[in-house]
């Protein structure tokens, strides 16, 4: 993911965050408060939801970008109610990818 979904450091350190929080997952208000802490950053929750929608959009962009190029790319799973657990409502879901070469 990092290597085309992440632009700088700050969604570096958004996506750690995010991860370090496992499966309970982690508000964006709390995520902007940490990553504040371990850098020189001035984030707001909804900064937070902007760049993980973001991410997403660029995620979503590379694996069109896979398919061009003669992959097929399965959803081996999607969670949608990851949007009511996380991320206060906002139409965000998880979804886990293959790619494969036939």
């Amino acid at each position: 993911m990092e290597g085309f979904a992440v632009l700088d450091e700050v969604d570096r350190e958004i996506v750690q965050r995010i991860r370090e929080a496992g499966v309970p997952g982690v508000l964006p208000k709390i995520v902007a408060t940490d990553v504040n802490q371990r850098g020189n950053f001035a984030l707001r929750y909804y900064d937070v939801s902007r760049r993980i929608l973001r991410m997403n959009k660029r995620l979503h962009f590379e694996t069109g970008k896979c398919k061009q190029a003669g992959f097929s790319v399965d959803v081996i799973s999607e969670d949608k109610e990851i949007s009511k657990t996380q991320y206060n409502e906002l139409p965000i879901e998880s979804i886990k990818i293959e790619a494969a070469k036939p």
